[in-house]
């Protein structure tokens, strides 16, 4: 069960809005985020109350005695976990893979618990925000279950620190007016995902589900820039829904997106995009490490530490440290002055150089290995031999390219830019606070995204693997 299911919207939601007015909310909230858990994890189960049980124990032992032999401890078996599940499998094999020959190559796979990276972050930033004292230790086991566990932000976030909701996990209101607002919220981001997102996926799968030596220069750009939108639209949605839920909740998660296909520099759009995770590596790992604060050459290897673990978060693959390390690469090259060049300081040039390091970055992440996001590339810019073998471009029809298109408007702020210009101010003011216009609008916009729930395949979300 997903947030974009049939059997959430109509059976899972509705009936959980209902217990949760009736009933002691906290408590609802437990429940209710153990059985969507199950949907996908029952096993592993375990794993997800060990983490909680983790944090819980240590925040209670650091705050009453602050040693850091007690934060490392946690921190160690925390991230222990999380190296166990994701990664061990991953460096056993390329261990193995170093020294071929030397023992038996096979490895045990290990199922990966669904959310781990996102629920041992959190349960990191708490027990350091413990330690530091930005923040009491809860001792309510009952009220700090709810915060972590709470379903909206489980599984893929946004990264919700303690801080931010502490206070509302012992006093929220339950108003009509937030569950409409909070309605609305999830209403865009499942638009996001069902109407934008996954239409572009049935043409982006196709082209990377090929040998991309054999793709035309045109093939291999519409594929990565179909992956650039699609991914953006996936992982927005899904936080746009969660923090619609949690406002359903009465709390205010933190946003996770910032338009960050309107950057004009790498390093800008690190401030715009997956920005709750941006901000946990850098108050947790960057400025910890030194941040800016001692010589040039310790921040560029801050930075480079930083956006190699980055890269390896997102998942156990060379495909994600070389991302990593690709737009690290880049933010130190921007730190060195590339900027404050005469051609780039052109807002138009800055925005293509953005654009194209960007989108040849998500060709490494979207790759299945090096090679064939090196293949791709050379695609991109003819240098394969076979080129041209294969062009979907008449697999690309009409209906794809009008909803790029709207991607592409939406996701870099162009479409609420033109929607300003075109239309008088007095006018804009009235749509907005029409409040029948409205509603209709949000209503005609959900039966729209139900109505392709119907006809279509329900797909997961991206970073549900990560």
């Amino acid at each position: 069960m997903v947030f974009n299911s049939l059997a959430f919207i109509f059976y899972f939601l509705p009936i959980f809005v209902l217990v949760y007015w009736i009933f002691p909310r906290n408590i609802t909230i437990l429940i209710s985020s153990i059985v969507f858990y199950c949907f996908y994890d029952l096993k592993l189960l375990p794993v997800l109350i060990v983490t909680l049980l983790l944090a819980y124990g240590f925040g209670l032992v650091i705050h009453k005695r602050r040693r850091k032999t007690y934060l490392i401890l946690g921190l160690l078996l925390n991230f222990g976990l999380l190296f166990y599940f994701k990664y061990f499998e991953f460096f056993s094999v390329s261990f193995k893979n170093l020294f071929i020959g030397v023992g038996d190559s096979s490895v045990v796979s290990i199922a990966l618990p669904l959310g781990i990276s996102f629920f041992t972050f959190q349960a990191a930033s708490y027990v350091i925000d413990v330690y530091v004292g930005r923040v009491e230790a809860q001792k309510n086991l009952l009220t700090f279950a709810t915060y972590k566990l709470s379903f909206p932000q489980l599984i893929a976030g946004p990264i919700v620190r303690y801080e931010e909701v502490k206070d509302s996990l012992s006093h929220r209101t339950m108003t009509l007016s937030q569950i409409t607002t909070g309605l609305k919220i999830f209403t865009v981001g499942l638009s996001f995902k069902v109407l934008l997102a996954n239409p572009i996926s049935e043409f982006t799968d196709t082209i990377f589900g090929v040998d991309p030596q054999y793709l035309t220069v045109n093939a291999a750009w519409l594929g990565a820039v179909g992956y650039t939108f699609q991914l953006y639209f996936d992982f927005a949605g899904y936080s746009l829904m969660a923090i619609g839920l949690g406002k359903i909740m009465g709390f205010k998660y933190p946003d996770n997106f910032n338009l960050p296909y309107s950057a004009k520099s790498v390093t800008d759009f690190w401030r715009r995009w997956h920005m709750t995770l941006s901000r946990w590596f850098r108050d947790y790992l960057y400025i910890p490490l030194g941040g800016n604060r001692k010589s040039t050459l310790r921040t560029y290897t801050n930075l480079g530490i930083v956006f190699i673990l980055c890269g390896l978060w997102h998942g156990a693959a060379f495909t994600f440290i070389f991302w990593g390390a690709y737009h690290g690469l880049f933010l130190i090259i921007e730190r060195i002055g590339l900027l404050n060049l005469g051609f780039m300081k052109s807002q138009f040039v800055s925005q293509i150089y953005t654009w194209v390091v960007i989108i040849i970055g998500w060709v490494i992440f979207r790759s299945k290995d090096l090679n064939q996001a090196g293949s791709h590339i050379k695609s991109m810019f003819g240098l394969n031999s076979n080129q041209g073998l294969l062009d979907f471009q008449s697999d690309f029809n009409s209906y794809t390219l009008v909803v790029i298109f709207i991607a592409f408007l939406i996701s870099t702020g162009v479409a609420r830019r033109l929607i300003e210009f075109l239309l008088p101010k007095r006018i804009l003011i009235n749509l907005k606070t029409n409040l029948a216009l409205t509603n209709f609008s949000f209503i005609a916009l959900y039966i729209m995204c139900v109505m392709f729930l119907v006809s279509n395949n329900t797909n997961p979300f991206i970073y549900f693997r990560f």
